[in-house]
């Protein structure tokens, strides 16, 4: 369970509100039944001292003390929950017998102030709740009554008892419950949104033109596909006016450098020229071999970003690599650099031999020229899952955390420091991201200052090795260097 997702805020936010209810309808539940407990049993006392005295005590003058004190006891010395007392000319005239909770002796308790009526509720010293009514009555003849009738409420307690511990017990259950098919249910209205995502992830990585499937729901979901839409087609509009301008003006360059170049190389051939002027000269034609390398990386850049399909065939990435660090081992032993292979898999991808060299390539030269004297750069390539991966790693300085973010940005340089001759020109590792791009491949780098870098890329496994034949680049081929 993802405690971040949005499926689990929802739950969370429901489960707390029920909470809430449920607690504010427990209490209320226990008030309520609390209450009409408690009015129950005071609409029984005041029934039992009316009866007590219309029927026996306004019969006390004409048939005397005996026969009322009589009459009471028959009618209510048989309630084991309620105790009558009647008071008359300041003493006790009757009390009934304690009732069957044995902690209760009605002659402990105490008789009420003289001016009292009314209903109070007190505990006894023995710990019992009583709840008393209390009736001043003036019988026909003139005789002054008062008429207390009590009952222990240990039954009533006992009840409330229960139910707060069924309260207690029940609402986490139906909250556990609520909780998790909430989360359980959620999973259906989400479902449409996880399944956008997913498409979403999917949009640019073949070709441009891609864009999300809108439900005809009429609900938010279909506004959100709209409005996603909606902003891909300005993003790709903008992606695609970015391509057009680097290709528009990388081709209108190669023109003027052609001319520039034929020029040079025809005044260089005058004679009589200076040393200063054949200096001047060489000097400006290697710059213009450098904006040329510039503008066909820049073009290559841009082919590559349009989105255009390149032929490809099946290629063994191990073969490829392998033939690749052949040719690069004296450009190696020139720079005083071990260039090793290690743990090369079998491994087959779809793809185009030529730009999945150049990739090789450039990541071995960049090893290579980030490197310092003496060290090693390894190539592996290896079998992960359903991916084919290519690592290169060196043991340089490494790049600084700062820059990992914007290697892949064209002419950005980790180490400002470098010269254009050994720096390059900050287009490689922009063209292996394209050509990642372009093979629906990805790339990461992992370094640390002082421990070197590892790049990694991944690439669709395109079959079986033992499937049908495949493409590799011999020990006399070149990549194009870009």
């Amino acid at each position: 369970m993802k405690f971040v997702s949005l499926r689990f805020r929802v739950t969370a936010w429901s489960a707390g509100f029920l909470a809430i209810a449920l607690t504010i309808s427990s209490i209320a539940v226990y008030v309520g039944v609390r209450q009409f407990l408690t009015l129950s049993v005071q609409r029984t006392l005041r029934s039992m001292s009316l009866s007590i005295e219309t029927m026996f005590l306004s019969q006390w003058g004409r048939k005397g003390e005996s026969w009322a004190v009589g009459e009471t006891r028959e009618s209510f010395s048989g309630s084991a929950d309620y105790f009558v007392r009647i008071l008359h000319a300041g003493t006790e005239a009757y009390r009934s017998t304690d009732l069957r909770d044995s902690a209760l002796k009605i002659a402990s308790v105490s008789l009420p102030a003289d001016d009292f009526q009314g209903f109070s509720r007190f505990r006894t010293n023995s710990g019992v709740d009583v709840l008393e009514y209390v009736d001043h009555y003036t019988a026909p003849d003139g005789e002054k009554f008062v008429v207390i009738t009590g009952a222990a409420l240990n039954a009533m307690n006992r009840v409330l008892h229960s139910l707060f511990l069924v309260l207690l017990a029940v609402c986490p259950c139906v909250l556990f419950l609520a909780a998790l098919a909430g989360y359980v249910l959620f999973t259906r209205p989400l479902k449409p949104v996880s399944v956008l995502t997913e498409q979403a992830e999917n949009i640019g990585r073949g070709h441009m033109g891609e864009r999300l499937p809108v439900p005809a729901t009429g609900d938010e979901l279909q506004r959100l596909a709209n409005s996603l839409n909606r902003m891909i087609d300005r993003l790709e509009e903008a992606l695609d006016h970015n391509h057009r301008f680097s290709a528009d003006a990388s081709h209108e360059l190669r023109t003027p450098l052609t001319i520039i170049r034929g020029e040079l190389e025809q005044a260089i051939q005058e004679p009589g020229l200076t040393v200063a002027a054949m200096d001047g000269i060489g000097s400006a034609l290697e710059e213009i071999d450098r904006m040329s390398q510039i503008v066909q990386s820049l073009m290559a850049v841009a082919y590559l970003d349009s989105g255009e399909q390149m032929e490809t065939v099946s290629v063994q990435l191990d073969r490829l690599a392998a033939s690749t660090i052949e040719q690069m081992q004296l450009l190696a032993e020139e720079r005083d650099l071990t260039l090793v292979g290690e743990s090369m898999d079998c491994v087959v991808v779809n793809g185009n031999p030529t730009r999945l060299k150049q990739v090789i390539v450039n990541l071995v030269d960049n090893a290579m020229k980030y490197n310092q004297s003496g060290g090693t750069v390894r190539v592996c390539v290896m079998a992960r899952g359903n991916h084919a991966v290519l690592q290169v790693a060196d043991n340089g300085p490494g790049i600084p955390e700062t820059s990992l973010p914007f290697i892949f940005d064209r002419f950005y340089r980790a180490d400002k420091a470098r010269s254009r001759s050994t720096g390059g020109m900050g287009l490689g590792l922009s063209i292996v991201k394209a050509i990642c791009n372009a093979h629906n491949a990805d790339i990461s780098v992992t370094s640390s200052e002082g421990s070197g870098t590892v790049v990694t890329v991944e690439f669709p496994l395109a079959q079986a090795i033992s499937a049908a034949p495949f493409v590799y680049a011999h020990a006399n081929s070149q990549a194009p260097r870009l």
